[in-house]
């Protein structure tokens, strides 16, 4: 019996890190949802990451697009064409247990005047 008890942890930790590292989905228009906002700033959060962050004015959440310098996107491009402009932002619907409030978020794709800047979304 106290082997169960000591074998409960080990269960709760791998099932932990099995549910964390739950990769996203595969974007497509069924999983994702939109976000409109006004952007405020482009930036990267992180050196030699290569992502691409948007904040939204009013909006406590970070959306980014991973490895977006490497997808051929460039920040101060990107900065002069959306700062202080209407954008809508499709999110991929996706949740883990290391980040359950989903503060990060994953752009899926960026439109401006309804032309697409970015997309990584397949039909």
């Amino acid at each position: 019996m106290k082997y169960l008890f000591a074998a409960i942890p080990s269960i709760l930790i791998a099932l932990a890190v099995l549910l964390g590292i739950r990769p996203i989905n595969k974007p497509t228009l069924e999983n994702c949802y939109p976000v409109n906002g006004v952007v405020e700033k482009v930036y990267s959060n992180c050196d030699g990451c290569y992502d691409i962050t948007i904040k939204i004015q009013g909006d406590a959440n970070r959306y980014y697009i991973n490895r977006g310098e490497e997808r051929g996107l460039d920040i101060e491009t990107l900065s002069k064409q959306i700062v202080g402009e209407e954008v809508e932002i499709k999110m991929v619907k996706h949740w883990t247990v290391l980040e359950p409030s989903s503060q990060g978020r994953h752009i899926a794709q960026v439109t401006h005047r309804e032309t697409i800047l970015y997309s990584e979304i397949t039909e």
